[in-house]
Protein backbone atom coordinates (compact mmCIF):
# COMPACT_ATOMS: atom_id res chain seq x y z
CA UNK A 1 0.00 0.00 0.00
CA UNK A 2 2.88 2.33 0.96
CA UNK A 3 4.82 1.84 -2.24
CA UNK A 4 2.01 2.10 -4.47
CA UNK A 5 0.15 5.35 -2.74
CA UNK A 6 -2.87 3.67 -1.68
CA UNK A 7 -3.35 5.39 1.57
CA UNK A 8 -6.96 4.37 2.67
CA UNK A 9 -5.72 0.93 1.98
CA UNK A 10 -2.76 1.71 4.07
CA UNK A 11 -5.24 3.56 6.99
CA UNK A 12 -7.19 0.31 6.97
CA UNK A 13 -4.85 -2.40 7.16
CA UNK A 14 -3.16 -0.88 10.10
CA UNK A 15 -6.34 0.08 11.76
CA UNK A 16 -7.10 -4.00 11.08
CA UNK A 17 -3.49 -4.68 13.06
CA UNK A 18 -4.90 -2.31 15.52
CA UNK A 19 -7.56 -3.75 16.43
CA UNK A 20 -5.74 -7.75 16.25
CA UNK A 21 -2.97 -6.49 18.31
CA UNK A 22 -5.24 -4.75 21.36
CA UNK A 23 -7.79 -8.02 21.03
CA UNK A 24 -4.21 -10.69 21.29
CA UNK A 25 -3.27 -9.03 24.50
CA UNK A 26 -0.60 -6.33 23.40
CA UNK A 27 -1.05 -3.18 23.72
CA UNK A 28 2.57 -2.00 23.26
CA UNK A 29 2.26 -3.60 19.58
CA UNK A 30 -1.05 -2.27 19.36
CA UNK A 31 0.25 1.32 20.28
CA UNK A 32 3.19 1.39 17.43
CA UNK A 33 0.67 0.63 15.05
CA UNK A 34 -1.76 3.21 16.42
CA UNK A 35 1.61 5.59 16.22
CA UNK A 36 1.85 4.98 12.76
CA UNK A 37 -1.78 5.63 11.82
CA UNK A 38 -1.74 8.80 13.49
CA UNK A 39 1.03 9.63 11.81
CA UNK A 40 0.04 8.66 8.26
CA UNK A 41 -3.47 10.31 8.87
CA UNK A 42 -1.41 13.82 8.35
CA UNK A 43 -1.06 13.02 4.82
CA UNK A 44 -4.00 10.98 4.30
CA UNK A 45 -7.02 12.14 6.60
CA UNK A 46 -8.81 9.40 6.53
CA UNK A 47 -9.65 8.55 10.07
CA UNK A 48 -12.79 6.27 9.25
CA UNK A 49 -11.42 2.64 10.28
CA UNK A 50 -11.06 3.93 13.86
CA UNK A 51 -14.43 5.25 14.03
CA UNK A 52 -15.54 1.99 12.88
CA UNK A 53 -12.79 0.59 15.45
CA UNK A 54 -14.02 3.24 17.87
CA UNK A 55 -13.60 0.88 21.50
CA UNK A 56 -9.97 -0.32 20.47
CA UNK A 57 -9.57 3.12 19.59
CA UNK A 58 -10.41 4.59 22.79
CA UNK A 59 -8.16 2.15 24.59
CA UNK A 60 -5.04 2.60 22.13
CA UNK A 61 -5.07 6.41 21.72
CA UNK A 62 -4.34 7.14 25.10
CA UNK A 63 -0.78 5.17 24.87
CA UNK A 64 -0.24 7.28 21.80
CA UNK A 65 -1.23 10.27 23.25
CA UNK A 66 1.29 9.43 26.09
CA UNK A 67 4.09 8.12 24.75
CA UNK A 68 4.71 9.02 21.01
CA UNK A 69 8.06 10.76 20.55
CA UNK A 70 6.58 13.17 17.86
CA UNK A 71 4.69 15.99 19.17
CA UNK A 72 2.38 16.40 16.08
CA UNK A 73 1.58 12.63 16.55
CA UNK A 74 0.62 13.22 20.12
CA UNK A 75 -1.17 16.11 19.34
CA UNK A 76 -3.43 14.51 16.72
CA UNK A 77 -4.30 11.56 18.81
CA UNK A 78 -5.62 13.78 21.23
CA UNK A 79 -7.64 15.51 19.12
CA UNK A 80 -8.49 12.06 17.91
CA UNK A 81 -9.62 10.71 21.04
CA UNK A 82 -11.77 13.87 22.20
CA UNK A 83 -13.13 13.77 18.73
CA UNK A 84 -14.31 9.74 19.87
CA UNK A 85 -14.93 10.43 23.71
CA UNK A 86 -17.45 13.72 22.00
CA UNK A 87 -19.09 10.95 20.24
CA UNK A 88 -18.84 13.66 17.15
CA UNK A 89 -17.85 11.25 14.63
CA UNK A 90 -20.72 8.66 15.73
CA UNK A 91 -22.21 8.90 12.35
CA UNK A 92 -19.35 8.75 9.93
CA UNK A 93 -18.83 12.58 10.87
CA UNK A 94 -22.02 13.24 10.08
CA UNK A 95 -23.52 16.83 11.83
CA UNK A 96 -26.95 17.20 12.77
CA UNK A 97 -28.76 19.49 10.53
CA UNK A 98 -29.04 22.52 12.93
CA UNK A 99 -24.75 22.11 13.79
CA UNK A 100 -22.49 24.29 11.25
CA UNK A 101 -20.74 21.46 9.63
CA UNK A 102 -17.20 20.98 10.60
CA UNK A 103 -14.15 20.44 7.88
CA UNK A 104 -10.97 18.55 8.44
CA UNK A 105 -8.32 20.52 7.41
CA UNK A 106 -7.69 18.19 4.00
CA UNK A 107 -11.23 19.76 3.27
CA UNK A 108 -10.59 22.94 4.15
CA UNK A 109 -7.75 23.25 1.89
CA UNK A 110 -9.96 21.85 -1.08
CA UNK A 111 -12.61 24.37 -0.55
CA UNK A 112 -9.87 27.46 -0.24
CA UNK A 113 -8.72 25.74 -4.08
CA UNK A 114 -12.54 26.08 -5.36
CA UNK A 115 -12.67 29.20 -4.00
CA UNK A 116 -9.95 30.21 -6.16
CA UNK A 117 -11.63 28.20 -9.02
CA UNK A 118 -9.07 25.51 -9.77
CA UNK A 119 -10.87 22.45 -11.67
CA UNK A 120 -10.12 19.00 -9.89
CA UNK A 121 -6.76 17.87 -11.59
CA UNK A 122 -4.90 21.45 -10.77
CA UNK A 123 -6.57 20.47 -7.24
CA UNK A 124 -5.04 17.40 -7.16
CA UNK A 125 -1.57 18.39 -8.29
CA UNK A 126 -1.41 21.45 -5.45
CA UNK A 127 -2.43 19.29 -2.92
CA UNK A 128 -0.71 16.23 -4.00
CA UNK A 129 -4.07 14.00 -4.18
CA UNK A 130 -4.99 11.90 -6.83
CA UNK A 131 -7.99 13.52 -8.45
CA UNK A 132 -10.31 10.62 -7.20
CA UNK A 133 -9.23 11.66 -3.95
CA UNK A 134 -10.02 15.43 -4.82
CA UNK A 135 -13.74 14.25 -5.58
CA UNK A 136 -13.62 11.76 -2.27
CA UNK A 137 -13.54 15.18 -0.42
CA UNK A 138 -15.39 17.12 -2.88
CA UNK A 139 -18.63 14.53 -1.91
CA UNK A 140 -17.73 15.27 1.83
CA UNK A 141 -17.91 18.48 1.54
CA UNK A 142 -20.91 18.39 -0.39
CA UNK A 143 -23.12 16.48 1.66
CA UNK A 144 -21.52 18.64 5.20
CA UNK A 145 -22.54 21.82 3.24
CA UNK A 146 -26.18 20.41 1.93
CA UNK A 147 -24.87 21.68 -1.51
CA UNK A 148 -25.63 20.35 -4.92
CA UNK A 149 -22.04 21.85 -6.39
CA UNK A 150 -19.20 23.74 -6.38
CA UNK A 151 -20.50 27.32 -6.13
CA UNK A 152 -23.24 26.55 -3.46
CA UNK A 153 -20.39 24.89 -1.32
CA UNK A 154 -17.85 27.31 -1.56
CA UNK A 155 -20.69 30.25 -1.10
CA UNK A 156 -21.70 28.24 2.15
CA UNK A 157 -18.20 27.99 3.45
CA UNK A 158 -17.79 31.58 2.71
CA UNK A 159 -21.08 32.26 4.70
CA UNK A 160 -19.71 29.95 7.62
CA UNK A 161 -16.08 31.68 7.96
CA UNK A 162 -14.09 28.78 6.73
CA UNK A 163 -12.70 30.34 3.81
CA UNK A 164 -12.41 34.12 2.79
Amino acid sequence: ACERGLGRTLMRGLAAAIVVEHRAGDPGAAAERMTEFVAALGSTDYPRPLVRERAVSLAVLPIVRETAGDPAVRDRAAALLELLESGAAGSAGEQPESAAPAFSPREVEVLEQLAGGAPDREIAARLGLTVDGVRYHLRRIYRKTRSPGRADAVERARSLGVVS
